[in-house]
């Protein structure tokens, strides 16, 4: 498949958007704290655009048992070799979130890719791995879609999904109004964040000739309506629902449009993976061990970008090409 380039210059963004929601209290700066949260939708924008992805490349090609056996290879090949590799490292360095009796048997949860069925493990090690979990759930849940049900309607799935997420949110906030445990875990959970994945499927099965939302003035608009977002919306279930609406609009419009993007964006989606998996390494570090200063956090910063594309070159790309052996 010929690399379109909005979708890692989305995946840049949305890598961008989480670090900041990482770093923001590094800053004294009242405005950006106050906005910074809204950052934490960039792993939204990174389930559109896998959504979008997956759809593009697969939608006509899970065939038989064997086409299914080999997506879900390039799939595991594409996320375990970096996952399994950090996870030890975050383990024995910074151990788990809370004291838990069983800590190995939070390890093994990970390493199994069921530590998403556990509230207390879903998020533990990595904290950022809940979104891991989702992730690969989504690859099972497409290949029995698009594998068995070769008709399906895209629009069904989407509100179906949808409908699956507010009755998650509405079941958090009536029935664990006070456990902040589970309200927690249902947002984080695959129940709740579906519903972005099958956005991304449903612009990606749009005809090429769709003129709405073609102008960049629309462009414009989403960007300043994002910003806003940020700034005037505080309840954390709009501000989760709208961005979505948000970044489909602009996924669209980039996939209808020729824009020049920056190679560095470019670059910065490319190893947005492994950005996403390392920085919160040194962002802990930085917390625990080193004089905050702009100085150190610039060298934070040089740092996460540094060991990232190094694991992206020596990790990252040599996984997908080994796993290709498994291909048939």
């Amino acid at each position: 498949m010929q690399r379109l380039e909005y979708l890692d210059f989305l995946r840049g963004i949305a890598v961008l958007l989480v670090l900041l929601t990482h770093t923001h209290h590094f800053f004294s700066y009242e405005i950006l704290n106050q906005w910074s949260a809204i950052g934490a939708r960039g792993v939204q924008l990174f389930y559109i655009v896998s959504g979008f992805t997956i759809y593009y490349i697969y939608q006509n090609k899970l065939n038989t048992s064997l086409d299914v056996k080999n997506y879900m290879v390039k799939r595991a090949f594409r996320i375990f070799p970096l996952y399994f590799l950090v996870l030890p490292i975050y383990f024995f360095i910074f151990g788990v979130n809370r004291d838990y009796e069983l800590p190995l048997v939070n390890l093994l949860t990970h390493y199994l890719l069921v530590n998403g069925f556990f509230p207390e493990y879903i998020n533990s090690i990595l904290r950022v791995e809940w979104s891991i979990f989702v992730e690969f759930m989504f690859y099972i849940v497409f290949a029995l879609i698009f594998y068995r049900l070769k008709d399906v309607s895209i629009i069904k799935l989407l509100v179906i999904s949808f409908m699956l997420s507010v009755l998650s949110a509405s079941v958090s906030m009536v029935f664990y109004k006070e456990d902040m445990s589970m309200r927690t875990y249902l947002y984080l959970s695959p129940y709740f964040q579906f519903y972005n994945f099958f956005i991304g499927i449903f612009i990606a099965s749009l005809s090429k000739e769709t003129k709405i939302f073609r102008s960049k003035i629309v462009l414009i608009l989403m960007i300043v309506c994002f910003i806003l977002v940020g700034f005037l919306v505080k309840s954390t279930i709009i501000q989760t629902y709208l961005p979505s609406i948000i970044f489909a609009i602009i996924l669209l419009n980039l996939s209808l449009n020729k824009y020049e993007y920056h190679k560095f964006l470019l670059y910065i989606g490319s190893i947005s993976f492994s950005l996403y998996l390392v920085h919160f390494f040194f962002v802990m570090s930085y917390e625990r061990y080193i004089t905050h200063s702009i100085t150190n956090f610039i060298l934070l910063i040089i740092s996460i970008f540094l060991v990232s594309s190094l694991t992206y070159k020596y990790i990252e790309k040599p996984g997908i090409k080994f796993g290709k052996r498994f291909i048939k």
